[in-house]
């Protein structure tokens, strides 16, 4: 709901009704932007957090610094208040944004893992915000954000440490343990798997030491650019500006109508994608991602470029649906795939430390999203802010045929042999 926070409010708080009074559009943007500046060097906190005091430890210390944030909102009077509520909610959220895909990949079995590490879970706080932005007064609103951390916080107490963690800290009796808790009480499974993960025992790395070995410089290549072309993919000016791109283009659908569309289409397509990735693996949903996601924004484009200059009521539908081809063509793929891929690709004793590189990275990205496309929207006209993705998803079909590798099905433990033999500069991996 961090994410989806802006776009259903944008409307009311541009309004005379506002709670902090009217704003405009630029510092609306900095509500989106602002809580990804102090993600970038947060990331970093986290991650040390997760190495040095365990995944669940980490995932807790996302919970208390949301519900302050939270807090902040319900009652905020002021623009400042409001900066600074965005800012703790959105920094603790964005920051422990990859921790979940990381805690999975630690505890399920791999035939399943592609299916749980899947984001829909955020496709659905992403549909409770359009939803309940639109029924809601702002302050009702917040009280609903402020549920969530409430609610995630006291579940997390219930989980076990993964057992890989453990296992790196050689605590081998709280790792079986965490094992039975994990596999159903199955004393056989649990000591198979004990036994891989002793057998794969590994050195913790320094920050440095981290790009020593081939297998993490290449993890951490592949993980950087595939955030790097999710983030650029169109999908953050889509989910932070919805209602005013539909307002702009002249929808016939009210701009409230359009973005808990857009919620529900994305979440359908990536509840299909976490049935479907570990079937037909993880490169097919990235060609199928990127190919049409190219193709609908360049359409979109065309009829946002050719809209300033003729009059075209008569396809006002097209922004509707191409936009929401994107979000189905995004759900399918690119809002799964690279955070599957990253934590399965990327060692457990230096996942935290590639996590929050990646994490920082998408960030730097996300800001520049955010904040540019109040400035091409007013300089160059709304079909720049999407002819530039178009572009950008052109070339994360090279990306995916030149340097992901495939690792639907493989354990742990035979993605790190996959990686350290596979030749640079290949995406043919078996």
């Amino acid at each position: 709901m961090v994410v989806g926070w802006v776009s259903p409010l944008s409307l009311d708080l541009k309004s005379s009704n506002s709670p902090v009074g009217s704003m405009t559009l630029h510092e609306i943007s900095l509500l989106a932007s602002f809580p990804n500046y102090f993600a970038i060097a947060g990331a970093f906190v986290y991650a040390f957090i997760a190495r040095k005091f365990g995944r669940k430890i980490s995932l807790l210390c996302v919970g208390a610094p949301s519900i302050v944030g939270a807090l902040v909102l319900v009652f905020a009077t002021s623009k400042t208040q409001l900066y600074v509520g965005r800012v703790i909610n959105g920094f603790s959220a964005l920051c422990g944004i990859n921790l979940a895909p990381m805690y999975l990949s630690e505890t399920v079995h791999e035939s399943i893992r592609g299916t749980l590490m899947s984001t829909w879970p955020f496709e659905v706080g992403l549909l409770m915000s359009y939803f309940f932005g639109k029924i809601l007064s702002y302050f009702w609103f917040n009280c609903v954000v402020l549920s969530v951390p409430v609610l995630y916080t006291v579940l997390i107490f219930f989980l076990p440490e993964t057992p890989y963690y453990l296992v790196t800290k050689s605590k081998q009796d709280e790792a079986y343990k965490s094992l039975l808790w994990l596999r159903g009480g199955d004393e056989r499974v649990a000591k198979i798997e004990l036994e891989k993960m002793q057998g794969r025992e590994e050195e913790t790395l320094s920050f440095v030491q981290t790009f020593k070995t081939r297998q993490t410089r290449l993890a951490l290549v592949i993980s950087v650019f595939a955030f790097f072309f999710q983030t650029l993919s169109g999908i953050h000016a889509v989910l932070n500006y919805s209602s005013l791109i539909f307002e702009e283009a002249g929808s016939p659908l009210s701009p409230d109508d359009s973005s808990i569309l857009i919620a529900v289409l994305i979440l359908c397509a990536a509840f299909v994608c976490t049935i479907l990735v570990d079937k037909f693996g993880r490169k097919f949903w990235l060609y199928f991602s990127f190919i049409f996601c190219a193709v609908n924004l360049a359409v979109l484009s065309c009829y946002l470029y050719f809209s300033q200059r003729y009059d075209l009521q008569n396809l006002s539908w097209v922004p509707i649906m191409c936009v929401s081809l994107f979000v189905i063509s995004y759900g399918l793929g690119l809002t799964v795939v690279p955070s599957v891929m990253t934590n399965e690709i990327a060692p457990v004793n230096i996942k935290p430390v590639v996590s929050s590189m990646v994490c920082s990275s998408a960030m730097v990205l996300v800001i520049l999203v955010v904040q540019s496309f109040p400035f091409l929207d007013q300089h160059f006209g709304l079909y720049s802010c999407f002819a530039i993705p178009a572009v950008v998803n052109f070339f994360g079909l090279i990306y995916t045929w030149w340097i992901v590798p495939e690792t639907k099905g493989k354990t742990l433990s035979e993605i790190s042999d996959l990686l350290n033999g596979q030749p640079r500069g290949t995406g043919k991996c078996p």
